[in-house]
């Protein structure tokens, strides 16, 4: 279940862990679902971790389960805990791949000054495999993400993945003219790919020229199954009031669905079905019934799961899920949906979130948010509306309270 994607992976391996309490595997299973999957099913990150250091306690001796455990502590800033973690490490699988990635992601996100710069200076030689590691996509260490696919993408034998992973690095940061280049520009991406990342920095607060929406966002072929192309351009299509062109893409979802089926596919069926459920509550929202378009959409967000292409559909359901919250007078369950696309790092969530606290007058956590938020994008674009709005917001909530 979990390596393809589906939720009931989770329900799985929690009666594992409770009838099984003292094994390790169940345990690290358990976790690392809960680390790629964790935020379709709302599980907050620290989850995972709790999940991946019980498997720890118990086996103590065996090196995979560290490695999230201390991509959290590096993404968070805890020194002396991502220290300890790759110490341990190194005694049990010291010069391996994964030691020398988290050794280079130490160096960039936790190191002084010169080991920084050292890190930086000397990422030409660095493998390709050792950049391809990590999970440094969260909004503290963007800045090392961004360096790492930089100079992944400049090597020969980049993939798909290092192109998202640039492309997830400069929306995160508020770099959208360089985005828009890489979208324009890069040898390496296709239409399907356009097209999904357009829509992300649709989503991000970025001001996307219409015509761009016109020319990218467009249906894929009859016979595509690429789901999230589909949703992306059937929501651009109703926001705009492009009945016709929403309907198609409604139409090309259920051939996904029905051409499944015949396969004998339930999964891929289940989830195209899931992607028609999600265009027709978008559909109802965007026509002004945001009620029933909660429930809808609520539905489709908990049956479009997986990784891939419906990972990248899930996000954009609860981002949607998230506003449709806020706007309905549900400020907590609005919270609970930006909050679970703070892994990867979405800075645009967590300034939408930080207006969520504000508007609940918990001043102290908005705070927190729009600083995090605008650390994200200490070099965006001048003109990134998103990063001014968190810049005037934190010059209107004034400094900290004194610590009693």
């Amino acid at each position: 279940a979990f390596h393809h994607g589906r939720l009931d992976a989770v329900d799985a391996l929690r009666r594992a862990v409770q009838r099984y309490p003292d094994d390790p595997d169940a345990w690290f299973l358990l976790g690392d679902t809960y680390w790629h999957l964790g935020g379709q099913a709302l599980i907050g990150i620290e989850e995972a971790v709790a999940a991946l250091e019980r498997a720890i306690a118990l086996d103590p001796s065996f090196a995979p389960y560290y490695i999230h455990p201390i991509e959290y502590a590096i993404n968070e800033g805890d020194t002396a805990r991502a220290r300890h973690g790759l110490d341990t490490y190194a005694r049990l699988a010291g010069g391996s791949t994964w030691e020398r990635r988290m050794r280079l992601a130490y160096a960039l996100v936790l190191g002084d000054s010169t080991a920084r710069s050292h890190a930086v200076e000397a990422l030409d030689t660095v493998p390709s495999d050792v950049l391809a590691g990590g999970s440094l996509y969260q909004l503290r260490t963007l800045h090392a993400f961004a360096a790492l696919a930089a100079e992944r993408r400049t090597r020969p034998d980049a993939d798909a993945r290092t192109l998202w992973r640039l492309a997830q690095a400069l929306v995160g940061q508020g770099k959208i003219a360089s985005a828009l280049d890489l979208l324009r520009n890069d040898p390496m991406v296709n239409d399907a790919f356009r097209a999904v990342q357009l829509y992300a920095l649709h989503l991000s607060g970025a001001a996307v020229p219409e015509a761009l929406l016109d020319e990218w966002l467009r249906l894929p072929a009859a016979d595509s199954t690429e789901i999230d192309v589909i949703l992306a351009a059937g929501a651009a299509a109703a926001e705009r009031g492009r009945w016709g062109e929403h309907a198609r893409a409604v139409q090309a979802a259920r051939a996904v669905a029905e051409r499944s089926r015949v396969a004998g596919d339930t999964a891929a069926a289940q989830a195209a079905s899931a992607i028609v459920r999600a265009l027709e509550g978008y559909a109802r929202w965007q026509r002004g019934d945001a009620a029933a378009a909660l429930e809808i959409l609520e539905t489709a967000q908990r049956e479009a799961v997986g990784l891939g292409p419906l990972f990248e559909a899930n996000k954009m359901l609860r981002r949607w899920l998230a506003e449709l919250h806020e706007r309905l007078g549900s400020p907590r369950d609005a919270l609970r949906y930006y909050e679970s696309l703070v892994y990867p790092a979405s800075p645009y969530a967590t300034l939408r979130a930080a207006i969520v606290h504000e508007a609940l007058g918990e001043a102290d956590k908005a705070r927190e948010r729009y600083a995090s938020a605008l650390a994200a994008w200490q070099d965006a674009d001048p003109d990134y509306a998103p990063a001014r709005q968190a810049r005037a917001a934190l010059e209107r909530l004034g400094p900290d309270r004194p610590q009693p």
